[in-house]
């Protein structure tokens, strides 16, 4: 086997760490994934708190972070790096009877920090199994792999797409540079012709490799698509429409209109501004590579955390106790944020007591904004709106005149910005399409604004409405819009079901069949 390429082995085959003194400093984040797959019985001491050394999902996070910061004294050859971010999740997983772990490691330096987001998995998978191999010693660590590496020069056209372009760019040449052959055919010298007409061909063009010479008169050259039209050329005559014999082609039949040439430029020109923000699209990437834009500038993704709420609720895949049901509203909410180019981050389910919400509120922390799902009504086992204000939130409101979502809340906490929605799984929807997708739109960079809406004719009427804004589930038809009969916050087959949400302003009266009303499309 050959030491060649290998860039941390020297001449003589020692290894060595490689000089990235000449490498620019930039941003640089690495996510990296695991887990560690246990008995459900095993499980279950995990989440319960019953673990006799203690807080294990705790402990393990606390460790992998260290172990992220200090990768460069664990493993040989790693640079030293000013690690700016250690974000670790560890998530029960009943479906996998066992603990995912995900870690997000950030950096601004001259190199990458998969090895410390990498180190971070390994070492709080392996915290995990020394806090509880006295109750079982057969579990199993896997799947660690890096699933994200971002920085540096490599690859941000990949990851381009679906991202925020943060500022203008502008062309660093003319598109194309030369004027080129739009089709297989000959370049004719001059521009003009007729049947009949005859031309010696005296070379041959294709695209990256031109004729070099000039035409003359009666002269021609084999030209291909995207190629250098010579000079003394300004007509391609394509191939279909030539008969040749040796050397010379004779112009046959009626020619096409159009001298299939691509002007230089005609695409765009040197200095061409790509404006921002905006959303980019896989063509805006091809065209940004066309322009010879090195790197694209792009917004960082927020990071959402997400915490479901009360005793009530299991994770899918588990068998819900008698009195219990499904937490699904995390799900649901997590593609909502993941549509928008949002990076969503699912904690565990806080139950309905102070300790395990507070143990939650710290695993949210580093996030750039915090969803909770229920908990924040009137209720007695409602805690989340109480705990939020010892921790010293910063609420700017409660309760917003709307239905379903009436309980719903939003402030600061720790730093980041939090938004209580209420638990109803249609309320937890819609609020996030009125409320949570426009928040990580602004915080992508595409500015503040409410989330669009369009006019629509009913098509069948409408009772008045009472007090609060109704966002009525509703479908479309033939570019008609009418509301679904059922309209209980509760019943997600309806909303699965709905392409829009039909508002009703306050006190808005009876409405009959053909009047405009607004909607907002799902």
């Amino acid at each position: 086997m050959s030491d060649e390429g290998l860039s941390h082995f020297d001449a003589s085959g020692k290894a060595h760490m490689v000089d990235v003194s000449g490498k620019e400093i930039t941003s640089r984040v690495a996510v990296a994934e695991g887990h560690i797959v246990m008995s459900p019985a095993t499980l279950a001491r995990v989440e319960e708190g019953r673990a006799e050394k203690g807080d294990v999902l705790g402990t393990a996070r606390l460790a992998g972070i260290m172990a992220a910061k200090r990768t460069s004294d664990l493993i040989p050859l790693c640079h030293p790096l000013p690690i700016t971010k250690v974000a670790l999740e560890l998530v029960t997983d009943p479906a996998l009877s066992g603990v995912r772990i995900t870690a997000t490691v950030k950096t601004t330096g001259q190199t990458g920090v998969e090895m410390e987001a990498l180190t971070a998995v390994s070492v709080a998978a392996l915290t995990v199994y020394d806090m509880t191999k006295a109750v079982q010693k057969d579990m199993e660590i896997g799947g660690i792999r890096l699933v994200l590496k971002e920085g540096g020069k490599s690859g941000r056209y990949r990851r381009a797409a679906g991202r925020v372009l943060a500022q203008p760019v502008t062309a660093r040449l003319t598109q194309p540079p030369f004027a080129a052959s739009a089709m297989d055919g000959y370049a004719i010298w001059g521009g003009a012709i007729a049947t009949g007409d005859s031309f010696d061909v005296i070379g041959e063009a294709q695209a990256g490799r031109g004729f070099e010479g000039t035409l003359s008169k009666g002269q021609a050259v084999r030209i291909f698509t995207g190629a250098p039209v010579p000079k003394g050329s300004e007509l391609v005559v394509i191939q279909e429409d030539v008969d040749r014999v040796g050397d010379q082609i004779t112009v046959k039949g009626s020619l096409g209109e159009g001298d299939n040439i691509r002007p230089a430029g005609g695409d765009f020109l040197k200095g061409a501004e790509f404006a921002a923000p905006r959303l980019l699209k896989p063509a805006d990437v091809a065209l940004l590579a066309a322009m010879n834009i090195a790197e694209v500038p792009v917004y960082r993704r927020p990071e959402i955390a997400i915490i479901s709420t009360g005793d009530e609720l299991v994770q899918p895949g588990e068998e819900p106790g008698p009195d219990q049901i499904i937490a699904s509203n995390a799900y649901g909410l997590a593609a909502l944020i993941e549509a928008q180019g949002g990076i969503p981050r699912l904690l565990p389910i806080a139950r309905d007591d102070r300790a395990s919400l507070e143990m939650v509120f710290d695993l949210a922390k580093g996030a750039d904004l915090v969803v909770t799902i229920g908990g924040a009504s009137v209720g007695d086992y409602d805690l989340v709106g109480q705990v939020a204000a010892e921790r010293g939130m910063d609420r700017a409101f409660y309760k917003v005149a709307m239905r379903p979502g009436k309980p719903l809340m939003a402030g600061r906490l720790d730093g980041a910005m939090m938004i209580g929605l209420p638990g109803n799984p249609v309320s937890a929807m819609v609020c996030g399409t009125v409320f949570l997708v426009p928040v990580t739109r602004a915080m992508l960079g595409l500015g503040a604004a409410p989330a669009p809406r369009v006019q629509l004719a009913l098509a069948e009427p409408v009772e008045a409405n009472g007090p609060r804004e109704h966002y009525m589930r509703a479908r479309i038809a033939q570019g008609r819009i009418a509301a679904a009969k059922r309209q209980d916050s509760a019943l997600l087959s309806v909303l699965a079901s709905a392409d829009a949400l039909l508002i009703r302003p306050p006190h808005d009266p009876a409405r009959g069949t053909g009047e405009k009303v607004e909607a907002i499309l799902l």
